[in-house]
Formats: structure tokens, sequence, C-alpha cells
């Protein structure tokens, strides 16, 4: 772009020769490369900048209708600036590093034309807006009957019509359109320093004048605040100077290096000079958005969070809503913080991932892991106090939240993107890849990240729209370049088939073309796994996007308000989503080649028969006992029917484990010590999936169990009613489809069911955790209430029993209690040699470990019909009168 691009006229050389000449841009493509890519980053943020500027002004009603014009009329010429003069003004370099000098031709016409119509029309409209600032001032009221939309609308016609006839004069002697321009430049800033002098002396002036009234008026006091119409006027005023100012700024350095270009040739330097001078002008229509923001209150959101976010009348009865997604979050808080722990140990012992790439990774999995256990929390905390109404606990909750949110989101946005770069780097520079792409310097970006990240966030403080206008701009340039970066990805690896397939069909005619290189194959599934955490955050982002562009500026319906917070959750829900991304991208051994290999269980055939005699005996306890157990709870009528439901469900599960998980174990076991690995391979499947799929229910019935309990004792004659046998069907229901889901993805990959073990095992320990320790501080209230009660009612005597419910229900408690802590105790052996074993390879003391402690879990099985019969009353006596039955 140039505002003027004369040249040696005398000797008739055309812009051609000039701009798109070999020996004028010999060795800067670099810098040519550098301002095409800052000129595209200009060009989206001054098109969504100036795109949600119009926006807001369309719907700002309070602006007079004439300023609204010229400032919508400037918006205008800042966005064509964005998707016309900034897109031809990159095209152009890029076709001269490419040294296509007949495009290059045209588009450095297009980018001047361009430039110098749309740069005149802003310089005009900002010496519009300084006269209407000055006539608002000097005709008072007459104004709105002077300046009227039709006059100011024939104003912005003529401006651009001006403007174009000056830009025509182009074609035919480019010096006379310097010539207008320097014209041009010097009538507007004369008449603009005019205004603005004119009218911070009247305004002074009237300051003046008000106070020595006031002093008659009020003798004894002080002066007063200078009228609202004086100050809004001064406000109004104070903002078009800062645009004016800031156009200036822009321009002055090409101002500058257009005078200091000699008029005969053009050196290297000051052709460098000018190009860059005119981004600096460009860089003035990504700016003005961030102006109008600041500077106009009208312009910007009115509201504060706490108005927004934190009042009565928004949140009036969804508290059912926000109990809901405070209770989802909690679980997906839970669920990033342990799999991206597991992620972050597995990228640890990892040694086959260049090392910047699997910093870059790292990155990601950091950034998750504090959504989880920063960002997720404080979103919880703010449902919370919105729920009790502790606005001041809400107000800085949200801001926290919203602070932590948006920094984390922008770094794993910003990490996608350079992973994306960094897949395409590797594939372009080949070998180079190494030596280029260092730890050092990926060490530097990610920081660089972090830091943009937390810049961003921080204009939140200043003004959401602001914060908001960066996102769209900086979530557009992501997608822009993670979409260029794997179409060129897929492209290349598209071109490099055909090429192998064509040098094999030279090389081996009429053989069939064989299998992809190696190291193509390879680098096509690193960039397939990016590529799908890449989608995933998509989707996971773009209805938060949408929700947030449709929320009106002012006012915030309660629709809204949801959507927005369904959405957020959404987005939360992707950093829960990356580790499972991560396990099923990575290639890993079949259960076959781990559990049945010759080399694993060389020597144990001993052990193995241990286990295969000790899981018999087990198998056949776990189905007796359970089965006596199912005859007596079908017998006691003592019992609630839902709790009795659980129960039986227990027991169902743990007769289950005997009759098919355990048989299937032995069988196992039976078939490597033959080392029939047909049945062994089978076998093992078959005994992971029913194991997967009855521990699971048997954890989350136990955790239902300790939810009934607690729920028994607070909701006290109303359990009886929201506890019915009809929901806890359904919930009995829920838990086996939930425990099935999960154990069937150990067909697509093991580490994933391992992962939603892990998760699943912690929620439900957290879950019975609190609800015991409610439970016993509950009734320890009671106690010490009926103890206090007691003492005045019946003085100088001993404290009585406790009530007969308070006493039968510790007693229930008690009961489960002991069957979740034998649960506890069996499981965790297992849970631990699972933690022990190494990703790659299994040593035989793990194998043998995994085994012992897997026996351990299914003698849960058989000792849970023992613990019903010890702790609960009217099972043991159902039991005997069974046995009584059987014998006699």
């Amino acid at each position: 772009m140039a505002l003027t691009n004369f040249t040696e006229y005398e000797n008739k050389k055309t812009v051609s020769e000039l701009y798109c000449s070999v020996e004028l841009i010999r060795g800067v493509d670099g810098e040519l490369i550098l301002l095409s890519s800052l000129n595209i980053f200009l060009s989206i943020a001054a098109f969504l900048g100036n795109t949600l500027i119009l926006v807001a002004l369309h719907k700002e009603t309070s602006i007079h209708p004439p300023s609204k014009l010229l400032y919508r009329n400037l918006a205008i010429t800042d966005l064509c600036v964005g998707i016309i003069a900034e897109p031809s003004y990159g095209t152009y370099f890029t076709f001269v590093v490419k040294k296509r000098w007949d495009i290059c031709y045209h588009a450095n016409w297009a980018a001047t034309i361009s430039g110098y119509i749309l740069c005149s029309v802003s310089l005009l409209t900002l010496t519009a807006i300084s006269v209407d600032r000055l006539l608002a001032l000097l005709l008072g009221l007459r104004y709105r009957q002077v300046v009227t939309l039709r006059r100011t609308f024939i104003t912005v016609i003529a401006l651009w019509i001006l403007c174009i006839v000056g830009a025509c004069t182009y074609f035919s002697n480019p010096l006379i359109t310097s010539w207008c321009a320097y014209i041009n430049i010097a009538l507007c800033l004369v008449t603009t320093i005019f205004a603005y002098t004119k009218i911070f002396l009247t305004l002074r002036h009237n300051q003046i004048h008000v106070n020595p009234a006031q002093s008659h008026v009020f003798p004894g006091q002080p002066s007063r605040a200078i009228p609202l119409n004086i100050a809004r006027y001064r406000k109004a005023v104070n903002s078009a100077l800062w645009v004016q100012v800031t156009l200036i700024v822009c321009y002055l350095p090409f101002g500058i290096a257009v005078a200091l270009t000699p008029q005969r040739g053009m050196p290297l330097s000051n052709y460098l000079a000018r190009n860059y001078a005119a981004t600096i002008v460009y860089l003035n229509s990504s700016l003005n958005p961030f102006l109008y923001c600041w500077k106009m209150r009208q312009v910007r959101q009115a509201k504060t969070l706490r108005e927004l976010y934190c009042s009565v009348e928004l949140i009036r009865g969804v508290d059912g809503e926000l109990i809901f997604l405070s209770a989802l979050n909690i679980f997906l808080s839970i669920a990033a913080f342990l799999g991206n722990t597991l992620i972050l140990v597995a990228l640890h012992k990892e040694t086959s991932l260049h090392p910047p790439s699997k910093l870059l990774y790292r990155n990601l999995a950091i950034t998750d892991l504090c959504v989880g256990i920063i960002a997720e929390p404080l979103t919880v905390t703010y449902w919370a106090s919105v729920v009790n109404e502790r606005w001041d606990v809400c107000y800085h909750a949200n801001w926290a939240g919203s602070f932590s949110s948006r920094t984390l989101c922008s770094v794993s946005l910003l990490t996608l993107t350079a992973i994306s770069v960094d897949r395409l780097l590797a594939l372009l520079l080949g070998l180079r890849y190494r030596q280029v792409v260092t730890l050092r310097r990926t060490f530097i970006t990610v920081i660089a990240l972090w830091i943009l990240s937390i810049v961003s966030a921080c204009t939140i403080f200043w003004n959401p729209l602001v914060y908001s206008w960066y996102q769209y701009i900086g979530t557009a340039l992501c997608l822009v370049i993670t979409i260029f970066a794997y179409t060129n990805i897929f492209l290349t690896l598209r071109h490099n088939q055909i090429h192998v397939d064509h040098v094999q069909s030279h090389a081996f005619p009429g053989q069939p073309s064989q299998a992809i290189p190696l190291n193509i194959a390879r680098y096509r599934k690193a960039v397939n796994s990016a590529l799908w955490i890449q989608v995933t955050l998509v989707v996971c982002y773009v209805p938060f996007c949408i929700v947030d562009a449709l929320t009106p500026q002012r006012g915030m319906p309660l629709s809204s308000y949801l959507a927005l917070n369904f959405a957020g959750t959404i987005l939360y829900l992707n950093s829960s989503l990356n580790p499972l991304l991560y396990c099923w991208k990575i290639r890993e051994k079949t259960l076959g080649e781990l559990y049945c290999s010759v080399e694993l269980i060389r020597g144990v055939d001993g052990e193995l028969i241990f286990l295969s005699s000790l899981n018999i005996f087990l198998s056949i306890a776990a189905f007796l006992g359970n089965t006596l157990i199912l005859v007596a709870l079908h017998k006691e009528i003592s019992l609630h029917p839902p709790s009795k439901l659980l129960y039986r469900n227990l027991a169902i599960t743990d007769l289950c484990a005997g009759i098919i998980a355990e048989p299937l174990y032995v069988t196992y076991f039976t078939s490597v010590v033959n080392e029939r690995w047909d049945i062994c391979y089978h076998a093992n499947w078959a005994a992971t999936y029913s194991g997967f799929i009855l521990g699971p229910v048997s954890l989350l019935t136990l955790t239902a169990i300790s939810v009934d309990r607690l729920l028994a004792l607070l909701l006290g004659l109303r359990y009886r009613q929201v506890v019915t046998l009809r929901r806890t069907f359904i919930t009995v229901i829920a838990l086996w489809i939930l425990s099935i889901v999960s154990a069937c993805t150990i067909f697509w990959n093991s580490l994933i069911t391992s992962w939603c073990q892990y998760i699943g095992t912690a929620i439900c320990l957290v879950t019975t955790i609190f609800a015991y320790t409610n439970i016993f501080l509950t009734l320890r209230h009671n106690q010490i209430h009926v103890d206090h009660v007691q003492s005045h009612v019946f003085p100088g005597q001993p404290s009585q029993a406790i009530p007969l419910n308070i006493a039968r229900h510790r007693k229930a408690v008690n009961s489960a209690l002991w069957i979740q802590v034998t649960l506890v105790v069996c499981y965790l052996p297992f849970g631990i040699a699972v933690a022990l074993t190494p990703q790659r390879g299994m040593p035989l003391s793990n194998y043998l470990a995994r085994n012992f402690a897997a026996t351990i879990v299914y003698l849960n099985s058989s000792l849970n019909p023992f613990l019903y019969c010890w702790k609960m009353r009217q099972v043991r006596q159902a039991v005997k009168e069974t046995l009584r039955q059987l014998y006699c």
C-alpha cells in the first residue's frame, strides 16, 4: 500500500518496474514474509473488531444519529481496510517472494488504489467528526436542526466521491495523486487543530464563567461539578480526539518515509521503510475498535459483571440448573485432574517423542490440569454462592473464574496451534527439523503463549468487550493458522504418496504399489492424533462462542445466562476429553501380546496353578454365600424396599463374580500353563471384560448405598417419598449401563478403560467419604442436642438412651460402612499394582503382583456374605432360618 507511489518519473518508470523487480527485493524475502504475516493478522483483527463495533453502534440508541453515522463510516472504512487493502498488500508481498511478477503488478495497483481511497476517507471522516463536535458546542440547541442525518449522509457520500476521484488520478500520473494527498492531509490537519483548539478554549471559558456564577449564587460554598451536558460533551470530544491522535501517530511514519525517499531510484532501505510504515498505517484500522471500547462508554458494555452475573433478578428460579451444573463440573474437575495427571506421568516416562513436541503436549496437559484444579472449582464456587445468595463471594468467584478460564482456554488454543505448526515444520524441514525446532526455542514459545494469554485476560478488568474482541480475533487467527497447516500437511502427504506410487510403478512394473514408507505412515499417524485433539477443542469451544456472540450487550435474559453457563461447561469438558484422545491415539501392545506370551510366564507354572486353585475355592464360596444372601433378602420384609434392592444388586454382582469372572480367570491361568495361546487370548479378554463390568458395579452400588443412608438421615419423614423403589431401580439399571459402556472401551483401547476406572474409583471414594462424614457429624450433632434437651427436662438424672430411630440408623450405617471398607481394602492392592506397572513391557514380578492382587479383588465377593450376616441382624436371622429349613 502507499498513499503515494511516485517513482522516477523523468524516466517514466512504471510501478511494476519499481516494486516488482528482482533488483529491488533481492535478499529481503524474510522481511517480506514477516510483513505479509503481520498484515494478515492486522486484516483479521480489523475485520473482527470493526464488525463488532458496527453491531454495537447498530444497537446503541443514545448517540445522536448524524454523529453515529460518522462513526459508522469510520468503522466501515476500517473494515474495508481489513478485507480489501490489507489482503491486497499481503498478496503483493507473497507474489514478490514467489517472483510472480504478473500477479505482483496487479496486486500492487489494487493495494495502492484501495489504500489511497480508504486512508483518505478515514482522514476526512475524522476531520468531519471534529467539525461536528465544534458545531455541537457552538450551536447549542440549534445543533440538531442544523446537523441533520440527511446532510451528514450527503457529506459522507461526498467524502467517498472526492477520495475515489483523487485515487483515479493515479492512472494518469502518480505525482498528481501525491500532490492531492499532501494538500488533503494539510487541510485536514489544519481544520482538526482549529476545531479542537476552539472546543477546548470554549470549554475553558464556560468553566470559568460557571465558577464565578456559582460563587455569587452560593457564597462561601466550594464550586460544584461541571454541569452534566458540558461534562458529557467533554468526554465525547476527548474520545474523538484520541481517535484523531492515534491516526496521526500511525500515519506520521509513512509521511516521513515518503518525504525521505529520493526522487530518482529507490534504495532497498527506503523500500523496506515505506512498507513497514504502510503496515503501521494499516495498524490504525485495528486500533480504532480498541479506542471505541476504551473511550466511548455508550459503545462498550455499561453493566458490571456483578450486575450481570450476581443479581437476584437474573438467577431467580434456576437453583436446580445451577446445582446440576455444579455437580457436573465437580465430576469434570476430578476427571480432568486425574486424567491429565496420568498423561503427565506417561509423558515423563515416554522417550520416543521429540523433546520439543513432548513439551507442547506437556503444556497442553498442564493447562487442562489447571482447568480441573483452578478454573472449574472457582466456577462451582460462583454457582454455589449464587444459589446461597452470597453476593460478596459471588463477585470475587466470578472474577477469578472468568480470569483463570480465559487465560487457560487461550493457552490451550495457542498450544494446539503451535502443535499444528510443529507438525508442518516436521514435514517441510525434513532433516533440518531437529536443528530448527529446538527445546530452547519451544520453551521460549510456550512462555510467550502464557504471557500473551495472561495479558489478554487482564483486559477483562479494563473492559470485558475488549477481551471479547481479542478472543474473537485470537480464535480466528488460530483457526486460520491451524487450517492452513493441516491443509498443507495433507496436500504434501498426498503429493509424496503419488510420487512414491509413481517411482514404484517404474521400479517394479507390473507389481502392485507397496505400502507407504514407514516414516510417512508414522508421521501421518502423529498428524492424525494432533488433528483429533484440535477438532475436539473446536467442537467444545464453538457452542460458547456462538452463545457469547448472540448474547445481547444490554441486559441478559435468563435463557442467555443459562446457555452461557451450559456452553462454558462444554468448554471445560475439553480438558477432560483430551486425556482420552491421548490414550486413544497412542499405539500400544494388545492384551494377548502382554498376557499370553511365553517370555512373560516362563517359570511361573507353580504360582499360576496355586492362583487357579485359590480362585476355584473363592468362586464356590462366592456362589454359595451370595445365593444364601439373596434368599435371605427375599424373605426379609423389615428393610426399606429401595435399600433392599441396592443390597440385592450388590449380592447379584458378587454372585456373577463367582460364576462368571473367576471361572474365566481360572480358564486363563490353565490355558497359560498348558500354552494354549488361542484359548488364553479369548479367556483373558473375557475375564478382563467381565471384571471391568462387575468391579465398577460393586463400587457404584456401595456408593449408592452410602448416599441412600445419608438421604435417610437428612430427609427424615420425606425419605420414603423421595427415595422410591422405581427411582432406585432406574439408578441400578443406570449403574449397569455405565459399567458396561466403560468396559466396552477395552475393545478400543485398554488405557482408556483404565483411565475411566481411576476417575470412577476416585469419584466414588470422594462421594462415599463425604456421605459417611456427613452422616457421623449429623449423628454426633443430634446426640449432643438430645443430651442437652434431656439435661434440661430431667435435671440431675443421667442421660437416657439414644432415641430408637437414631440408634437403628447408626447400626445400618455401621453395616454399610464395614462393607465399604472391606471393598477398599480388597481393591487397594490391585490399584497399587496397576499404578506401578511400567507402560512399556511388563516384568515377571509385576505380572505376578497384578494376578495376586486381582485374586484379592475377587476375595471381596466371598467376604461380603459374611459381613451381611455379621453386621445386619435381619439378614443374619433370615440366613439362619434358611439353613435350618435346608438341614431339617
